[in-house]
């Protein structure tokens, strides 16, 4: 019986990434289905062949890495049963397996001071949070349910996927696959949405309902693509439109710098689709950001910074004045927002949290599911309304720490110093985001935001990358 285990265990460890794509597809696949019993069964079995088969931590990190994007990116939220609540495929995988990773990665950080001053902030973090859900009970007679306490673990495996990604050794090569591979998922992600919403092949009536409850033109005809919200949607391909110009700079095969045009001009026809002001507005704050990062850390002129944007600008300028008119006029609004309905409404609601927040100033009420509305459109708002002046102050700086690691730190190669001036200016598209949207919130959003900053801390943190893959 061993032996037949062990045979079993060496045959999935030879095929390498096409058993784990297989396993992953299955579970996936499973779970697009809504098979509730059956969706648990084969996830479970799942988790545990690659567990046994990866016990002595043999796995390459850039393979389970890349499949975890791949799941974030494209993955359907799925509905196990009419009385659970949505959840995202990537959560499963987080809550099984990314904490047994996250434990064994633990006890290997020694090195690492900034990851760990990181961790040990975000472990705080999540204790104020799990206290705050008995100190709004037990002075403001908050109601608590379950999703509050779902919300200490959703934070929690968004941390275990930091510090495993941030700890393990990743080379140059693997790096520059793995920056690749989220530029060609993007595309990915653009084209799924792009056929779903002009019902290419079919896929308005067989994906779109994976993403959304009915069909995306019976929404109200904006662009959703594989997410849920067509606000959170935007500003992610506002995200990939920066990868895209990162690496198109990066890049020197004539071949690769045309599809990450491509990516460029599909990303910014999905955004304007998805017809989110925010994220329009991200977009703006993102490019300037990572054009000025591009000019500190190559030592480009004054001169020469200035021409770059120009060009950069008037070229986005073409490719807006090309939208279709109605597009236009929606984001013309921009310059009038306080006639705008949509505004007023975000206005009024930010208001009346505003108020929720001052009753609880200083330590909040806690995430108080079962008590107010968890949308407010603006998600420092809510986390005042939920954890106070404190808790609030330990959030911001989950973006300040790998931030300023981003710009404090460049390593001894080009892709790295791409990678820091892609993460500066996508962490602007955050900071700018939140003040109309609940990014921190929109699970999907945060677990690529995970690893992304866990490769932040992976790549500063090692001035010259290993040499042999692992």
């Amino acid at each position: 019986m061993i032996n037949s285990l062990n045979s079993f265990k060496k045959n999935i460890q030879s095929t390498g990434l096409l058993s784990s794509i297989l396993i992953s597809t299955i579970i996936v696949g499973s779970l697009a289905l809504d098979l509730s019993l059956l969706i648990l069964i084969l996830f479970f079995f799942g988790v545990g062949v690659i567990f046994y088969t990866y016990k002595d931590w043999e796995v390459s990190y850039y393979e389970l890495i890349l499949i975890t994007l791949i799941i974030v990116f494209i993955g359907p939220p799925i509905k196990l049963a009419e009385t659970f609540p949505v959840i995202r495929p990537e959560q499963l995988l987080f809550l099984s397996l990314y904490p047994l990773l996250a434990y064994w990665a633990w006890n290997k950080l020694d090195t690492n001071l900034a990851l760990k001053k990181f961790i040990y902030l975000y472990g705080f973090f999540l204790l104020y949070m799990f206290s705050s859900i008995f100190y709004g009970k037990f002075t403001h007679s908050i109601t608590i349910g379950y999703k509050d306490f779902m919300e200490v673990i959703r934070f929690f495996q968004y941390g275990c996927v930091i510090l495993f990604i941030g700890t393990v050794k990743l080379n140059l090569v693997q790096l520059d696959k793995l920056l690749k591979s989220i530029v060609f998922l993007f595309f990915i992600a653009g084209l799924i949405g792009v056929f779903q919403y002009y019902g290419i092949l079919g896929l308005d009536k067989f994906t779109a309902p994976l993403y959304s409850e009915s069909r995306i033109w019976q929404v109200n005809n904006r662009m959703y693509g594989t997410f849920i919200n067509p606000n959170t949607f935007g500003t992610f391909m506002a995200v990939g439109i920066i990868f895209a110009l990162g690496m198109m700079v990066y890049d020197k095969k004539i071949l690769n710098k045309f599809f990450y045009l491509i990516v460029f001009v599909l990303s910014f026809w999905v955004l304007a689709l998805s017809e989110s002001r925010t994220a329009f507005i991200t977009l703006f704050f993102g490019i300037v950001f990572l054009i000025v990062s591009y000019s500190r850390f190559l030592g480009y002129s004054l001169s020469r910074l200035i021409l770059i944007t120009s060009i950069v600008f008037l070229f986005i300028l073409g490719l807006f004045l090309s939208l279709d008119a109605h597009l236009i006029r929606r984001f013309e609004t921009i310059l009038n927002f306080m006639e705008d309905r949509s505004w007023q409404m975000r206005l009024f609601a930010w208001y009346i949290n505003f108020q929720i927040f001052l009753e609880s100033w200083l330590l909040g009420l806690g995430p108080a599911y079962h008590h107010y509305t968890p949308i407010v459109d603006n998600e420092y708002l809510i986390i005042l309304r939920r954890y106070g002046i404190i808790g609030f102050s330990i959030y911001i700086w989950f973006y300040v720490l790998p931030l300023w690691r981003a710009i404090k730190n460049t390593v001894d190669n080009n892709l790295g110093i791409i990678l820091n001036s892609i993460f500066i200016s996508t962490s602007v598209i955050f900071l700018v985001g939140n003040i109309t949207n609940q990014i921190f919130h929109e699970m999907q959003f945060m677990g690529f935001w995970a690893v992304v900053v866990g490769l932040i801390f992976n790549v500063n943190n090692n001035k010259k990358f290993v040499e042999v893959p692992n």
